[in-house]
Parts: structure tokens; sequence; C-alpha cells
């Protein structure tokens, strides 16, 4: 008994967890570097995108709105990112109005990333940018644009 309770004592300390914050820079790369690939629209010198960010697999009732838009003309680049908690209509699940909003600005300096805004938590910029990325890709494959 002596000798397990030893082993599992100096195996514990190999296996740490990584800081929530870790992967947040990579993921917001891979963000942009996602959305870059989307087309502009008519008449605007910038990328302008919505995604939407929840559980549910439809859009209308996922509890996050994200707006996107990459000022490449910017050197530079920059992506904001501009998240809206919805707040559903107790009579109709369809129906939401925005509660609140927190804007990110991520300046794509090199292979660094640098994040100005709103007061974010380490934690909660690590789940929406994960759950961003997922949006971006399942957007580009439903709209047959996924390179790869």
């Amino acid at each position: 008994m002596i000798a397990w309770g030893i082993l599992l004592t100096a195996a514990a300390p190999a296996v740490f967890p990584r800081p929530p914050d870790d992967d947040v820079p990579r993921l917001l790369r891979e963000i942009y570097n996602e959305v870059r690939t989307m087309s502009a629209r008519p008449g605007e010198p910038f990328i302008r995108q919505e995604f939407f960010i929840g559980e549910d697999d439809d859009d209308t009732y996922k509890d996050i709105a994200v707006s996107i838009i990459l000022a490449e003309s910017e050197t530079p680049p920059v992506m904001i990112i501009q998240f809206t908690w919805m707040e559903r209509d107790r009579r109709d699940r369809r129906t939401a109005t925005a509660r609140s909003t927190k804007i990110l600005r991520c300046i794509m300096d090199g292979e660094d990333v640098r994040r100005e805004g709103g007061p974010f938590e380490a934690r909660e910029v690590l789940d929406l940018a994960r759950g961003l990325i997922k949006a971006v890709q399942d957007k580009k494959r439903l709209l047959g644009k996924h390179a790869g």
C-alpha cells in the first residue's frame, strides 16, 4: 500500500493543467485566418461576418451573436469581435433581445496577437474563442467554403 502511495505522489506532479489563457492567441489567429478567406460584402472595404455561439444546432436558438470585422487596411491587421449575449423571450424562444455586449480588439502583430477591449476573464475568452472557431468552421462548411 505504501509503495502505491509513493508511486502516485511521484507521478502526480508530471501532469499540470494548462493555464486557461494559454490557447487563446492560437485560437484567435485561427479565427482570423478562417474569416479572412470569406469574401467582403459588395461595397465594403473590409470583411464583416456574423456567427452564433451556443449549444443548439439551429442558430435561431443560440444565445451569443458574434460580429467580426477584419480591418486589414490597418497595419498591423486588426480583427474586431463583438459578442452580444441574447435574452430569450419566455413566450417564443425564437425571439431574443440583446442583454449585454463586449468588444474584443485583436491586433495581428506578426505571430503575436495583442488583445484590447472589454473586461474579459481569461477563461471567458478561451470559451468564447473555442465556440467561435467552431461557429466559423460550421458556417464555412454550410456555405461550401471550407478549404481543406
